[in-house]
């Protein structure tokens, strides 16, 4: 039972309270002349302090504020109920991909808080010294499921998604400022993007014809540009293979761009997919699941996660003995390389890599113009 606030009617008045176990003492207004008028206002007083404890916030100044204006209520949610409340908000209408990595990162940070027996804390409790703990903690203890630390990339995402989430806790009241906002996110430099030699590329591929070769069309729609996530959207009508075209939806494959995509699609790709695709109904998707247990690599009614593919990219880096910096992702980057080795033009190679901003185009062209020649790149891969 919380000891609430009463008036002592003393030589002094005051209004006498205790907060976490030690016994507080105001007193405003013996100022004023008018007994009648002084109890009212100490009256007042009391109930505003009593709101506040009975919120569990300290009656300071600025929860007395928020207590005389009827807004206290939203200073007394836990730390846990303002950021899965927030976390909503903040993903209203995005993709279902920003919505489960938003939602992870916030539960990542929650459970953190619960270890430290701080996650039903008031959120008004949080302080900037919680929240510098909390990217030491990323920086030096958390790891990746192969146990890595994490990447100066991944504990940007962390830190930057936290700070917009946060930013809604500002905008309504729960937090007076943006504690995440407060320290500067380490952005980390972009590393130049390195293609695979002519000899990695035949060794991987010899490779998968033998051992994978449900990969062989994956890592070619790689090459001409496609990300995992899109490559798990694709629908077979999406694919106009008379005209050579693939022809992708505004923000139905590519939640990065918002306008219409063509893609071209390279001669020795085309029998490939229409192999692939034949006489099954349009509105599949080129890797689904028809039933319970299906591969998954194959057309289906139900789209496949990314995890599919990066299982067994997995394995051929494994069998191969590649590094873990040799994705399946480099594919991309020797596309866009062997075709500008071939000629491409810049902006046709940014509309075939769907870079939304040129500057990005040009990036990987002052890499490749910069970087090691052909016969250097084969001698450092594999």
């Amino acid at each position: 039972m919380k000891k609430l606030a009463k008036l002592k009617k003393n030589k002094r008045w005051q209004v006498e309270y205790y907060w976490k176990g030690k016994r507080q003492r105001v007193a405003g207004f013996n100022h004023v002349k008018d007994e009648a008028e002084r109890e009212k206002k100490y009256i007042e007083l009391i109930e505003d302090i009593n709101d506040c404890l009975k919120a569990g916030l300290e009656p300071n100044e600025e929860n007395l504020e928020l207590a005389k204006e009827g807004r206290l209520e939203k200073r007394g949610k836990t730390i846990r109920e303002a950021y899965e409340m927030a976390v909503k908000v903040a993903v209203n209408n995005k993709s279902k991909t920003t919505i489960r990595n938003y939602t992870n990162y916030v539960n990542i940070f929650l459970n953190w808080l619960k270890d430290q027996q701080k996650d039903e804390c008031l959120i008004v409790e949080l302080s900037k010294a919680d929240i510098v703990a909390y990217l030491d903690y990323l920086r030096l203890e958390r790891k990746t499921y192969d146990d890595k630390s994490l990447s100066d990339n991944t504990i940007y995402n962390y830190h930057n998604v936290l700070s917009i989430v946060s930013d809604k806790l500002v905008e309504r009241g729960l937090m007076k400022e943006n504690l995440f906002g407060l320290i500067k996110k380490r952005k980390p430099s972009i590393s130049p993007k390195k293609p695979y030699s002519k000899i990695a590329q035949k060794k991987i591929m010899e490779y998968v014809r033998e051992q994978a070769p449900e990969m062989i069309l994956p890592i070619s729609l790689t090459f001409i540009g496609l990300r995992q996530t899109e490559k798990t959207r694709l629908k077979i009508k999406h694919i106009y293979l008379s005209e050579q075209k693939l022809r992708l939806p505004a923000g139905q494959v590519d939640h990065k761009n918002k306008d219409h995509i063509t893609i071209n699609i390279p001669d020795f790709l085309a029998p490939l997919l229409a192999y692939h695709i034949k006489d099954c109904p349009v509105n599949w998707y080129v890797f689904g699941v028809q039933a319970k247990g299906d591969p998954g690599l194959m057309p289906g009614p139900v789209p496949i996660n990314t995890k599919r593919f990066t299982r067994r990219w997995k394995r051929i880096r494994r069998d191969l003995s590649l590094s873990v910096d040799e994705t399946m992702y480099m594919f991309k980057h020797t596309g866009l390389y062997e075709m500008w080795k071939a000629g491409v033009g810049p902006l046709d190679l940014q509309r075939q890599m769907k870079h939304k901003d040129f500057s990005s185009t040009q990036r990987y062209i002052g890499w490749f113009e910069n970087g090691p020649t052909d016969d250097k790149i084969n001698q450092v891969s594999l």
